[in-house]
């Protein structure tokens, strides 16, 4: 059960504290400069301490005053965005959001419409970016990135850890069709980057004799790198959100069971609260479902 102070007894503490003075609250609120007073006072009674020094000429915040008002702030300010909503006294809202390009073009663009569907009032703007600068470089709201999830400057929530394994046009290659050591008499298609080349760990978790993979073509652009395998260049080590939609239209087929965690995970990254809250909120919950089940 949620203890939560009266609503007016916020909008009071609120204004006060934006405003430096009860009576410029109370000119705001439309109500008696007492009445401010006595709703501060009703606050600090429930919370047991004092949010304001009440100095010859002005209010000081207290301690416990400056951590709860941005909090109060934010709070009503949403309480206020999502009351227009459901009035339908919202404006089209607008949010952008910053995709790594190779979840971005396999995966996300994809699931779009079902995003259209559930928000109509949302008009979103894709942007691509790989490093958490370039969310601010494109004045994306929101970024979803791909890596450790600690990025000076940066918030971050995970969405989904990534598993890795080969997969392969069915032109080239069945499941069950190979042993694992079968694999070294087709081109191994790699990632170009050395901390995302997960062939050594796959072969020593598949069980095969030989571990390196000593050549085939690099890709700098994990999506050129699918489209390569799905057009029978090569098997090719993926992490598995971004060949879910080929697997499931048989464009590419798994060819072993056998897969290995990836070393980072996709995070939803962002550095300031976005423009449009209710928005940037709706976005966070329907990426999170769709990531759940891809």
């Amino acid at each position: 059960m949620r203890r939560l102070p009266p609503l007016q007894t916020l909008r009071a503490f609120e204004a006060a504290a934006r405003q430096g003075s009860f009576t410029a609250a109370a000119r705001e609120l439309n109500i008696t400069q007492s009445a401010v007073s006595q709703q501060i006072q009703l606050l600090e009674d429930a919370l047991g301490k004092p949010l304001f020094d009440r100095l010859t000429r002005r209010l000081a915040l207290t301690h416990a005053g400056e951590l709860f008002a941005p909090t109060v702030r934010q709070a009503l300010d949403m309480i206020a965005e999502v009351t227009d909503h459901v009035r339908g006294d919202a404006r089209v809202s607008d949010l952008a959001v910053a995709v790594i390009p190779s979840l971005s073009t396999r995966w996300l663009v994809s699931r779009l419409p079902r995003f259209r569907a559930r928000h109509p009032d949302i008009d979103l703007a894709l942007f691509p970016a790989i490093e958490p600068a370039e969310i601010h470089d494109c004045g994306a709201d929101l970024g979803i990135l791909y890596g450790s999830g600690r990025w000076r400057g940066f918030r971050s929530e995970e969405l989904a850890k990534e598993t890795v394994f080969p997969v392969a046009s069915p032109d080239l290659a069945s499941p069950g069709s190979l042993q694992v050591d079968d694999i070294f008499a087709f081109t191994l298609l790699r990632d170009a980057d050395v901390k995302h080349e997960y062939w050594p760990a796959w072969l020593a978790a598949a069980g095969a004799r030989k571990r390196l993979v000593a050549k085939g073509p690099r890709f700098d652009n994990l999506s050129d790198m699918i489209t390569a395998a799905v057009e029978g260049q090569g098997i090719a080590l993926v992490r598995g959100l971004l060949v879910a939609d080929d697997l499931r239209a048989g464009r590419l087929v798994r060819l072993f069971e056998t897969e290995v965690q990836a070393r980072y995970a996709y995070y939803l990254v962002w550095s300031k609260t976005p423009r449009n809250r209710i928005a940037g909120l709706a976005f966070r919950d329907w990426i999170i479902t769709e990531m759940t089940n891809p």
